[in-house]
């Protein structure tokens, strides 16, 4: 085996795993808020999150408000009057 090909399978699955882990942290913060009916919540990221996934949760009630580096803030007026 190419060990340049094994140490990029291992970094990208790494990443991928800090991808993966992110979004279900992501999952259960917006769950959270839901639940304990806050209308915004603060969502401190491992990674940049992508414009595609800002862009989903936007079409589905969870609206970025602010963002400063990897630190997130978003409303879910939208998701809690929908609940």
């Amino acid at each position: 085996m190419n060990p340049e090909y094994f140490a990029q399978e291992v970094a990208a699955r790494a990443k991928q795993g800090i991808v993966d882990r992110n979004n279900s942290d992501l999952s259960s913060a917006v769950y959270s808020a839901a639940y304990a009916k806050k209308n915004e919540f603060t969502f401190k990221s491992q990674c940049r999150l992508s414009n595609r996934l800002l862009s989903d949760l936007g079409d589905n009630g969870v609206e970025l408000m602010d963002v400063e580096g990897k630190t997130y803030q978003f409303s879910i007026i939208g998701l809690v009057g929908f609940l």
